[in-house]
């Protein structure tokens, strides 16, 4: 997805309660994108709730996550 500027987004999106969505993007707003990615919008819209933020390029962090437990690395997890 894309912002009207043309920035590259991530768009995440809720099956459950608007109050997750709320909450994400008020912690990523408090840690102001240092370690985490930046939000640009949330809300609900046709009555799901969503979560549009800055897209950052790299590998997920499960994946990340996976490769280290298999390599037996439990100190950098």
């Amino acid at each position: 997805a894309r912002d009207a500027t043309g920035r590259a987004a991530a768009l995440k999106l809720w099956r459950g309660p608007a109050a997750g969505a709320a909450r994400e993007a008020a912690i990523l707003t408090h840690l102001g994108g240092s370690v985490s990615p930046r939000p640009f919008a949330s809300g609900v819209e046709g009555g799901r709730a969503f979560l549009a933020m800055e897209w950052v390029e790299g590998e997920p962090a499960a994946a990340v996550a996976d490769r280290l437990r298999d390599a037996g690395d439990r100190d950098a997890l």
